[in-house]
């Protein structure tokens, strides 16, 4: 067995139990693992859990799959987690596990990566129907890189790919996962946390504080359902080449891929190349978007909002009843009220006005006029819709106007049908009151006079004007000229200012 007097464990030194090779770290006993025929000498129960442990060397995944005297003939597919665990040195994944396929799921639970984390996965050899990779309240201290491995040579290929055919090979054969969850970790400032080149059925990031100086890159990957929740960044956030190929999403009932990001204050952010259009529903709400800049991005109109903390919460319903959630959940009125206000009425639409009046500033800071006008009809729809005539009139009868004349001034061609119709109206009213016959074309020739903004009064039928005739002249010039505004209005809507 080998002892060690002491350990140096960022920065500190500290004493071991020489006899029975253990070093106490914040209360915390670990049994010291300091040489490769320690790791072959683990006693690893059956279930493959492995806590408490101080690895004090460079540590490959695969030396805790392969067979050794100690240990049976693994199974094809094998569980393997890691508790309460201090990782001192490097870890990798190792290739023997690569080989041997024998990953199923992976966990790391309240461990603390000190140096560097690399994770290199083969989309060949490995099968990502069912591997699954887990980080639960984990610390990463110097690199996190879960990726497709950076090999140059093609399988069955024997000369190795020229440089500039390397980046459409790995774009075009991502490694596969089943799932990557990253749930409550920290990273150490100045830490690098990179995900990329996978094709991932599940991912999700929730409650990540990144400080400053740290970066957290995920790209050219294609995700099913991608979520990022609780995200709080300090440091330097890139979203880049996500569901760039061809490869949408499928039509069918039990295939629903969604993109969501929620209760995040996303900081300093890129996003680059990212396709939203490939994922069935967008979820976004409760965020922060002020240093967020992006290109080629392909927005999904349709976005939808939920309530922290409550997921699907219509679907439990809709499957278990209300009742069976009631008899389940102790603090049942407070989960009805939640159900009923995120499904409907006003909490719902004042949070979706809230998520398209950040993505509209967010669209204007990247000068992208033209989508940040679709989100600020959308934000002016759901203001409409949340306020009401009896506590604020003045302000529901201008967005009543605008919203029918000319959609929140997007439409121009919605005014002018208005203004004819509205002026054959009038002219019609006009002419029914002097008393002239309606159905003679001779007294229409002057129709287009009276479309004229500036026509004189008595401009048809001079001797017979009454009081009538000047109350429909009148109103019909007030109404034409809100209508010319508002079609001068949608017309200018590529250069007005939001």
């Amino acid at each position: 067995m080998y002892h060690r007097e002491k350990v140096n464990y960022r920065g500190v030194d500290y004493g071991t139990n020489s006899q029975d090779n253990l070093v106490n770290i914040n209360g915390r006993n670990y049994r010291i693992i300091g040489s490769q025929v320690g790791v072959e000498s683990l006693i690893i129960p059956k279930e493959k859990a492995i806590e408490r442990y101080f690895f004090d060397i460079d540590i490959s995944i695969s030396n805790f799959f392969v067979p050794s005297q100690n240990r049976g003939t693994p199974k094809e597919q094998e569980n393997l987690s890691f508790s309460y665990c201090i990782f001192n040195k490097n870890v990798s994944l190792g290739n023997e596990v690569i080989g041997s396929k024998l990953i199923n799921a992976l966990l790391f639970k309240k461990s603390d990566f000190v140096q560097e984390l690399l994770f290199d996965f083969n989309n060949k050899e490995i099968s990502g129907t069912h591997t699954e990779l887990e980080f639960i309240e984990c610390n990463f201290g110097k690199k996190l890189k879960v990726r497709n491995d950076e090999t140059i040579i093609p399988n069955g290929d024997v000369q190795p790919l020229p440089e500039k055919s390397r980046y459409p090979y790995h774009q075009q054969n991502k490694a596969q996962l089943k799932e990557l969850k990253i749930t409550d970790c920290t990273a150490d400032e100045g830490a690098y946390l990179r995900i990329g080149f996978l094709d991932i059925g599940k991912f999700e990031l929730s409650n990540l504080r990144l400080p400053q100086n740290a970066e957290l890159n995920i790209g050219d990957c294609h995700f099913q359902c991608f979520k990022l929740t609780n995200f709080r960044n300090m440091g330097k956030f890139k979203l880049y080449k996500i569901n760039v190929l061809l490869k949408e999403y499928d039509k069918k009932e039990s295939y629903n891929p969604r993109f969501q990001i929620d209760n995040t204050s996303i900081g300093e952010t890129d996003f680059q190349s990212i396709n939203l259009v490939s994922f069935a529903r967008v979820i976004m709400f409760d965020n922060i978007f002020t240093e967020l800049d992006y290109t080629n991005m392909q927005w999904k109109h349709e976005i939808e909002v939920g309530q922290f903390g409550f997921e699907n919460i219509k679907e439990m319903v809709s499957q278990f009843g209300l009742e069976y959630i009631k008899e389940r959940v102790r603090n049942h009125e407070l989960i009805c009220n939640i159900v009923y206000k995120a499904s409907g009425s006003n909490t719902r639409i004042a949070k979706m006005r809230d998520t398209c009046r950040t993505l509209k500033k967010v669209m204007i800071r990247n000068h992208d006029q033209q989508e940040a006008l679709v989100f600020y009809q959308k934000e002016m729809e759901n203001h409409w819709q949340i306020t009401e005539w009896k506590k604020d009139f003045g302000n529901k009868i201008t967005l009543a106007f605008n919203k029918y004349t000319n959609e929140f001034g997007l439409n121009w061609w919605k005014p002018l049908r208005l203004l004819f119709g509205a002026s054959l109206l009038f002219y019609f009213l006009l002419l029914s009151n002097l008393d002239i016959p309606i159905c003679e074309l001779e007294h229409w020739r002057s129709y287009f006079e009276f479309l004229n903004p500036t026509h004189k009064t008595r401009f048809i039928a001079k001797e017979y004007w009454d009081f009538w005739s000047y109350a429909i002249d009148f109103l019909f010039r007030l109404i034409e000229g809100l209508l010319i505004y508002q079609t001068i209005q949608a017309f200018r809507k590529y250069s007005r200012k939001l």
